[in-house]
């Protein structure tokens, strides 16, 4: 009954996780089970050995994706013509995946955990996983939500509608779990409490995730296998004279990616900048190495955040870029094409923490 499940799905988890865990700040354990997305694990393992933590059992998954495609002529490509949506194919392949995933979750001993800890409650598995929980504990068990981005700054209205359209058609029981901060969360930890959504929480505790200690970014190198030599020839120029761009699953969410270099390179000729890319590990960063200078595009741009000092920190919607901000970066999001709700939403938030839109219109 003294187990613990951490979950994540993103290789940023693992650090933030490793400094809560420091910083003493989750229940007396024995050993840490994972819930991880299977493309990370061996980075867990690797951090379990660098770092000695006391690992168990680790459960991998598959996350389940949409791949989207522009609107169909006609129209609606008439009335919205940068709608973006999801390929039938996709959603077909999405929902057998949710379904197994689900199966999965449902046959896990979760009544053995004493508690959890999440990065993120929005996606539908997630979600699933922290509703069998408390139900096979009876509500005894605690759940820990921790900051990993924006997702604790949204309103709790939110919704996806197609991971709607999949609670429905899968578990119609589970509708009433809110997306966001919901109501099976027992503790949060955030970095910006007074501008989080949670306040119906039992307890709202400040996080700070921040690296800067030189020994453990070092450490942190080793897991992410980050090639110290290759990383000094991208930043011998002057820092002041360099912009970092976080890039974003591009093709995924239907912006073309010539449009993204496009933009790139205008402003590098117009800030008089050399321009570093921190590729998304979902995108196709391949064309960007005709023109930039290229990070690894696995480990997280928090290794480079609290090291490096650009002259501002670039991108279209990373929760990156609030990490950004708060090492004290210059931060910009750059507005792309884009009719999405969630973006919008985004952007809002970005306004509400001080993260400014870069003027395009400038380059023109």
């Amino acid at each position: 009954m003294n187990k613990c499940l951490i979950v994540i799905n993103r290789p940023v988890h693992i650090i933030y996780f490793h400094n809560i865990l420091s910083k003493n700040l989750l229940p007396s354990h024995r050993k840490f089970d994972f819930f991880v997305n299977q493309a990370f694990s061996t980075y867990v393992l690797k951090a379990a050995e660098v770092f000695k933590l006391p690992i168990g059992e680790i459960y991998a998954f598959e996350e389940p994706e949409y791949i989207f495609e522009s609107s169909p002529k006609g129209l609606f490509s008439d009335l919205l013509p940068h709608l973006t949506i999801p390929k039938w194919s996709s959603l077909v392949k999405a929902f057998f995946k949710y379904h197994g995933l689900l199966m999965k979750i449902k046959k896990m001993n979760l009544h053995n955990y004493k508690f959890i800890l999440t990065f993120a409650d929005d996606m539908l598995h997630f979600q699933f996983l922290l509703f069998n929980y408390k139900r096979k504990q009876k509500n005894k068990g605690l759940i820990f939500l921790a900051d990993e981005g924006i997702g604790l700054y949204y309103q709790r209205s939110r919704r996806h509608l197609v991971r709607e359209l999949f609670k429905k058609l899968l578990f119609s029981q589970y509708r009433t779990v809110q997306l966001g901060c919901n109501s099976l969360t027992d503790f949060v930890f955030a970095r910006i409490p007074e501008k989080c959504n949670c306040a119906d929480m039992k307890e709202v505790k400040k996080i700070d995730y921040q690296i800067q200690e030189k020994v453990v970014i070092d450490k942190w190198y080793k897991v992410f296998e980050v090639d110290k030599n290759k990383l000094e020839n991208v930043f011998k120029t002057p820092r002041n004279d360099m912009v970092l761009f976080l890039g974003a699953p591009f093709e995924e969410i239907g912006i073309c990616h010539d449009d993204v270099i496009e933009f790139l390179w205008k402003m590098k000729e117009f800030e008089k900048v050399d321009v570093v890319i921190k590729p998304h590990p979902k995108e196709d960063y391949r064309s960007y190495k005709t023109y930039f200078s290229i990070l690894p595009a696995e480990p997280p741009a928090e290794l480079f955040l609290g090291t490096i000092r650009f002259k501002f920190v670039l991108s279209y919607y990373s929760s990156a870029l609030i990490e950004a901000k708060l090492y004290n970066q210059e931060t910009f999001y750059v507005d792309f094409a884009s009719v999405s709700g969630d973006v919008e939403k985004t952007k809002a938030i970005f306004k509400e923490l001080g993260i400014k839109q870069y003027d395009s219109k400038k380059l023109l």
